[in-house]
């Protein structure tokens, strides 16, 4: 089994960025878009929070702190409780990956860490190649876990189970049935927590696969199409689909594309206008053009529960 050593522990209170030799050999294995052998995490520290009085003095906010990078001044959060508790990316990346590679039944995942906002913010994604999810003649997913957090309060710290298909990239929720966890930034990270919910979001994405294979036979006719892109805000101010979402295509067994139009419009058999067809056309919208992971994932999650909800009707 892969042993892979926390970096330093939660309570470190000035960590430098990731020199643990294991995790960065780790990383040389994997996926990662950044620096190829090595995370340099954003510094952080507390301080007192201030505020500027109707005189122009500046004044202590009682029970409250400031989140800042100490290297340069920025403020990452200028007003959190005394209460909260920093959890640093270096931290979240280290126990998400303890617990991913924790399982050789599931191979080596690949790793991609983001640190968006000039690293306020973090997403690690963990994707278990070594997995595959067969739906369709070679439309294949794999598994993924996500963790988040951020300095400046805009991303909870959780992590997510889901999962991501190949043809297109898209990244996938599953359903009602999706793990998710998530912690106050008072509790921290727990790596149990986090193990325990891949092996039962593994669970749950083998029987969500039989769930998506059924929706390869179910057909969906235009005015459900219309209303659905309605209920996900897809339409313009004229009732018209939006003009990225309209433009990408879904390839067939025989090569051409059907689109979001082909669907309001049924300009193609019944048979290529299924379910599984027109999930993934907006998954791919979502995944490649909606820019806000708390929007994606708001979208996301009426998408699945639609999908759903179609799927037990037609069963």
């Amino acid at each position: 089994m892969t042993k892979v050593t926390p970096i330093r522990p939660a309570t470190t209170p000035e960590p430098t960025p990731a020199s643990d030799p294991t995790f960065n050999e780790l990383l040389k294995k994997s996926v990662y878009y950044g620096t190829p052998t090595s995370v340099d995490y954003p510094k952080v520290s507390e301080g007192p929070a201030f505020y500027r009085n109707d005189s122009g003095h500046m004044v202590e906010i009682p029970e409250t702190k400031t989140l800042f990078d100490p290297t340069n001044g920025r403020i990452f959060s200028p007003h959190v409780t005394n209460d909260y508790r920093l959890i640093r990316h270096e931290d979240v990346v280290d126990i998400a990956t303890a617990a991913a590679f924790s399982f050789p039944e599931y191979g080596n995942p690949t790793i991609d860490v983001a640190m968006p906002r000039e690293g306020a913010r973090l997403k690690v994604t963990f994707t278990f190649t070594g997995v595959s999810v067969d739906i369709d003649r070679g439309d294949k997913l794999h598994p993924t876990l996500h963790a988040y957090n951020s300095y400046d309060t805009g991303w909870a710290l959780r992590t997510a189970f889901g999962a991501f298909r190949v043809v297109c990239t898209n990244g996938m929720m599953i359903g009602k049935i999706m793990q998710k966890y998530r912690k106050e930034h008072h509790q921290g990270i727990d790596m149990d927590d986090v193990k325990q919910e891949i092996v039962t979001g593994m669970k749950a994405l083998s029987e969500q696969q039989e769930l998506w294979k059924a929706w390869t036979t179910v057909r969906v006719k235009s005015q459900e199409t219309t209303d659905l892109l309605k209920s996900l805000g897809l339409l313009n101010a004229n009732g018209e689909v939006i003009q990225s979402l309209a433009e990408m295509k879904e390839i067939t067994g025989n090569g051409e594309g059907v689109s979001v139009i082909d669907f309001v419009e049924l300009k193609k058999t019944r048979e290529e206008l299924n379910l599984w067809r027109l999930y993934n056309l907006l998954t791919q919208y979502l995944t490649h053009e909606v820019k806000s992971d708390i929007k994606r994932e708001r979208i996301m999650v009426k998408l699945t529960n639609q999908m759903d909800a179609w799927n037990l009707k037609a069963a």
